[in-house]
Parts: C-alpha cells; structure tokens; sequence
C-alpha cells in the first residue's frame, strides 16, 4: 500500500513539475483572466513579504554581531556585521537573504556556544549582549509573524484553486515555493534558537541575558508537513 502511494505522489510530483517547467514559460499577459489576476496578487504578496523575511533576517544576524562582540569574537562579528550590511543595501530579495543564512550559519553557531559559556569576566560589552539579544528576540517575533503571513497566503492560493486544472495547479505550486521555504526556515529557525535558549540556562545564573519571547503558533496549519 505504501508503495503505490508512493509511486502515485511520485508521478504527481513529475507531472507538476514538468508543467511548471511549461507555465514558467508562459508570460502572463497571456494568462487566462480568473488565473493571470491570481498569479499577479500572488506575486505581490510574494515581494512583501519577501522584503520581511530579508528585513527579519538582517536583523537577527546583526544580532549574532552584536552577541559575536559581547564575548570579544572580534573576527565573527565583523564577518556578521558585513552581511547584516550588505542585505541592507541589497534589493530585499530571498535569494539575497536565503545565501546569507548559510554563509553565517557556522558563524551563528559559534557565537550561540561561546555565548552559553560565558560568565561576568568573559563578557566584554554589556551593552552590546543586551543589544544583541534585544535584536534577536525581536527578530524571532517577526520570523514568527512572517510565518503567519506565508501560510495565510499558502491557504488562500491553495483554496482557490482547489478545482484547477493540472497546468495552473504547476504555475501555482511555482509561485508558492518561496512561502514553502520561509514555513520551512521558519521551523529550523525555531528549533535553533530555542536550543540556544536552553543552553543559556547556566548562563542566565551569572549573567541577565532576556528571556526568548513566547509567541504564539500562527494557524492555519494546513495540514501540512514542512
């Protein structure tokens, strides 16, 4: 049984897949009319909320620049420091903001460790921890608050075209893979910083680092596996 639904939701994939490779091709003024006004909102939306996630992402690695320098990781904080400038002055794009995470998530991970280690004498700048972790908590809200907005516009798209045919149901599932990626990101994100949250257990005994916000899930959920 497992195997046929896999070769049956394998077969769906390819077909949607390879009609999304067609619908790519079609430009949009030569849409039919219900689906051209579809796409269009659709890409509206998109380079909204595009501009958040790249705006929460600046944030949160300026963040990790300032906790970088707190604990004298001089060399990781410039390093963060030049991408949170750099997606500043970039064009707001995912793409920008998607190679910034990974260049910086080695550099993330060392600052989160060296910052869980510390104690009154290792920190070197107070005001650049608490700075660091304002930043970071405020980040975290609006990564969450982006994840609302990307699964509403998952829910709605997928509502109206419940009844589509293949080919518009291939331009759809294009048009959705950046909202896709940010509920996927989203999730690695929280996993991350709620580990880090963790690990500052020790810490907050020695040192008052603010607590990680608590935020509540967005819905719909969908039903969906990310």
């Amino acid at each position: 049984m497992k195997l046929k639904y896999f070769i049956k939701t394998s077969l769906a994939a390819l077909t949607l897949a390879s009609c999304a490779v067609v619908t790519n091709m079609i430009p949009e003024d030569k849409l039919p009319g219900p689906l051209k006004a579809v796409v269009v909102d659709l890409k509206k939306q998109q380079a909204i909320v595009e501009k958040k996630y790249t705006s929460a992402t600046t944030l949160m690695i300026d963040a990790y620049g300032d906790l970088a320098e707190s604990v004298g990781l001089k060399k990781q904080a410039a390093q963060l420091k030049g991408e949170a400038n750099a997606l500043r002055a970039g064009s707001g794009g995912l793409e920008e903001a998607r190679k910034a995470i990974k260049r910086t998530d080695a550099l993330r991970a060392e600052v989160m460790k060296a910052v869980a280690a510390a104690d009154g004498k290792t920190i070197q700048s107070q005001s650049a921890l608490q700075s660091g972790f304002r930043k970071r908590n405020e980040s975290y809200q609006l990564r969450n608050r982006l994840l609302g907005d990307a699964l509403l516009q998952i829910a709605e798209a997928t509502r109206r075209f419940e009844k589509a045919a293949p080919m518009e149901k291939a331009l759809l599932t294009t048009r959705l893979d950046p909202f896709y990626f940010m509920v996927r990101d989203h999730k690695r994100f929280k996993q991350a910083e709620q580990q880090f949250e963790t690990n500052l257990a020790e810490t907050r005994k020695r040192v008052p680092i603010p607590q990680l916000p608590k935020v509540v899930e967005p819905t719909p959920k969908l039903g969906l596996q990310f």
